[in-house]
C-alpha cells in the first residue's frame, strides 16, 4: 500500500558540498559549508553559506539567501549588500508532489533510500535527489540550475537534520536590506 511522506513542516539541517561552473569562458570549483533551514508552514526557506575556492582553500563569499513566494534576498555579509529578486517556489516535497518523479532504490548502511527526479522550470533548476525512505528527509542532491546567469551544477549533503526550527535568526533581513 502506497504511504505519502512529506520533508518535515519545520526543519534545519547542515549542508556540505561543491559548485561547479563556467565563469567567463573558465571552469570554476567552489566548495561550500553552511546550513538549510525550511519552515513550510510560513512559506519560507534560508540558506546560509560559506563558499571557498576549492584550489586553494581561500574564503570567497558568506551569503545568505532567504526565498519566499514573494522575494528572494541574496545577503552578501562580507559587502553589506542585499540584492532583491522575483519569488521563488517554496514547495513543501511530497512522494506525490506534481514533477517529482520516483527514479531507484538504494541502500546506505542500514537505511533504505530513494531518489528522485524534481523539476522546477518556474526557476530554471532540476534537482536529482536523495531521500531517506523512512523519514523522508534528504540524504543529497544534485542540482542544475543557473545562478544570476551563470550555469552551475551544485552537489550537496545534508546532515545533522532536525524537526522544528532552533535557531530562526537566518530568516531575519539585516538593516541593509530594503524590503
Amino acid at each position: 500500500m502506497y504511504c505519502r511522506k512529506c520533508v518535515p513542516a519545520q526543519s534545519e539541517c547542515i549542508i556540505s558540498g561543491r559548485i561547479a561552473e563556467v565563469y567567463k569562458g573558465t571552469p570554476i570549483q567552489l566548495v561550500l559549508k553552511g546550513r538549510f533551514s525550511a519552515d513550510y508552514l510560513n512559506g519560507i526557506e534560508a540558506v546560509a553559506e560559506s563558499v571557498y575556492d576549492a584550489k586553494s582553500g581561500n574564503l570567497l563569499a558568506n551569503y545568505t539567501e532567504v526565498r519566499t513566494k514573494i522575494a528572494t534576498y541574496l545577503i552578501d555579509h562580507t559587502n553589506n549588500t542585499c540584492t532583491k529578486g522575483v519569488g521563488f517556489p517554496v514547495t513543501r516535497l511530497c512522494t506525490d508532489t506534481p514533477g517529482l518523479k520516483y527514479i531507484d532504490p538504494w541502500k546506505m548502511g542500514t537505511q533504505m533510500t530513494d531518489t528522485y527526479f524534481y523539476n522546477e522550470p518556474t526557476v530554471n533548476r532540476s534537482l536529482t535527489l536523495t531521500m531517506f525512505r523512512d523519514s523522508f528527509t534528504q540524504a543529497a542532491a544534485v542540482i542544475d540550475q543557473t545562478f544570476q546567469g551563470v550555469p552551475q551544477q551544485v552537489s550537496v549533503l545534508y546532515g545533522n537534520e532536525t524537526n522544528g526550527i532552533h535557531d530562526t535568526s537566518i530568516f531575519i533581513l539585516p538593516p541593509f536590506c530594503t524590503v
